[in-house]
């Protein structure tokens, strides 16, 4: 299994960083890990001096083009929602702000096709008891979306870390998570988690 990382990326922020402490502590856990990285042309073409220096704690590096009309945000998005379609095999996707302080491979176990995580580890049942104010907000948000739907579910998923098998499950769920972020980001929302739940619950693939 890989361990994937997406990253855009210039010398105005700190997400090239972050991505640096996060892919050190995967390898200090986990020394012949298979690491990829996959970032937008913008940022590959930047990666060179000391910014270059991550490069050499990766296996895999792929660059992909994307419409220069997207700013940094929204082309982060775009990656991150297309990723199934630009790396083969199987992999685990890791958000750049994550820590590593242990061995990651029991997840490769898993029997499962796609995996994530519930937002902060609860059922929308219990938000609704104990966060009832950021429940009302979240489905406000989404509602705007035409995404009410979702909440049909008792459950909400962050994409901070993502299993993901190289199956038609998932190339089918990647396909319609970007159809649906791309939606998203016409009505001008650039979050993903939105558009994740959405399609998890047209799918049902979580």
């Amino acid at each position: 299994m890989k361990y994937l990382y997406v990253l855009v990326s210039d010398d105005s922020d700190y997400y090239l960083e972050q991505a640096l402490l996060s892919i050190t502590s995967l390898r200090l856990q986990m020394p012949n890990a298979f690491i990829s990285l996959l970032v937008d042309d913008t940022t590959g073409a930047n990666l060179s001096g000391k910014r270059g220096e991550i490069l050499k704690l990766v296996n895999e590096f792929k660059s992909i083009a994307i419409d220069g009309n997207f700013n940094k945000k929204a082309r982060s998005r775009w990656l991150k929602t297309s990723m199934r379609m630009h790396i083969t095999g199987d992999f685990l996707y890791i958000d750049n702000d994550t820590i590593i302080s242990g061995d990651l491979s029991v997840i490769d176990a898993l029997n499962v096709e796609l995996g994530a995580v519930p937002d902060n580890h609860v059922h929308l049942s219990e938000y609704e008891k104990y966060q009832p104010a950021r429940l009302k907000r979240m489905k406000e948000k989404y509602k705007k979306l035409g995404f009410i739907s979702c909440f049909d579910l008792d459950i909400h998923f962050n994409g901070g870390i993502f299993l993901c098998r190289d199956c038609k499950t998932a190339h089918d769920f990647f396909r319609e998570w970007h159809r649906l972020w791309l939606h998203c980001f016409q009505l001008g929302n650039l979050t993903d988690q939105q558009s994740l739940n959405q399609s998890n619950f047209i799918l049902g693939a979580l």
